[in-house]
């Protein structure tokens, strides 16, 4: 796999925030262990707020580690979400494929290599893929509550019944952003059909919004038999802290539609 452009190969949009910055050297140095070299990589930062000084330091000390400096793209006042800053911040990527990434995980070794190969290698009867996913390994960290997923997460085809069971949440769904490489010309392609890229205002489903849109206007993902992505559950994880807030803004449609198919847990 050889890029001959002048731009990136893969653009990493990493997400995080205040209470979880310190993961950055973590996160930076198993970008620097993918196979690809630094210059076919991209990094953008999509920082929730403003950065303290603290945070700033960190930054600039896994810069140095990494030997990857991140763009930084921050805000005045934080949403509490990964969705907006995420969304806001793709739209300025530069790479021909997209992997958007949580400041809390790690890459694991080949997972760039992995997800590369597998969009890029056509099947007899599917054809190319538009996006591939990943399984990944479940890590519990420092805060971490008990009941989470531990270990490698099951590999889970794409069809259209399961994109249906992505409706019970963050912690049932197995595909996901950090496990996910997608070509911007695809991103570029979905906004020209549904009039958006990713939506900068949805919270709930904000990241799998675009996996949802995406199904529904054809695309194709594939799965990727491969544990790419380690997932650390820790005490400031989003997708934990923000659930039950999230919850209520489910729009009331999808709720009572996914409550009668059963595709919600409530406990």
């Amino acid at each position: 796999m050889k890029n001959y452009s002048s731009r990136p190969f893969v653009t990493v949009v990493i997400t995080a925030h205040e209470g979880d910055i310190e993961y950055l050297p973590r996160c930076l140095a198993s970008i620097a262990r993918q196979s690809l070299s630094k210059r076919e990589i991209e990094v953008l930062l999509a920082f929730d707020g403003k950065p303290s000084p603290l945070a700033e330091k960190v930054m600039d000390g896994a810069a140095d580690a990494s030997g990857i400096t991140p763009q930084l793209f921050a805000a005045d006042e934080a949403t509490g979400y990964y969705t907006m800053p995420r969304n806001r911040v793709t739209p300025f990527a530069r790479g021909h494929y997209i992997a958007p990434m949580d400041v809390d995980n790690e890459m694991a070794p080949g997972h760039l290599a992995g997800l590369l190969r597998s969009i890029r290698t056509a099947l007899p009867k599917q054809g190319w893929p538009h996006f591939v996913y990943s399984r990944r390994e479940y890590v519990h960290d420092e805060g971490a509550e008990a009941h989470l997923p531990k270990g490698p997460s099951p590999l889970t085809p794409w069809t259209k019944e399961n994109v249906q069971s992505l409706l019970q949440g963050a912690r049932f769904n197995f595909v996901d952003t950090g496990d996910m490489l997608v070509p911007l010309s695809v991103l570029h392609e979905l906004a020209a059909r549904t009039g958006c890229m990713w939506n900068a205002q949805v919270r709930r489903f904000g990241d799998y919004d675009l996996v949802f849109r995406m199904q529904a206007c054809g695309f194709r993902g594939r799965a990727v038999d491969q544990v790419t992505n380690i997932y650390h559950w820790t005490g400031s994880n989003l997708q934990v802290t923000r659930q039950a807030e999230e919850l209520a803004t489910i729009p009331e449609s999808m709720y009572l539609e996914a409550k009668k198919r059963g595709w919600v847990r409530e406990d």
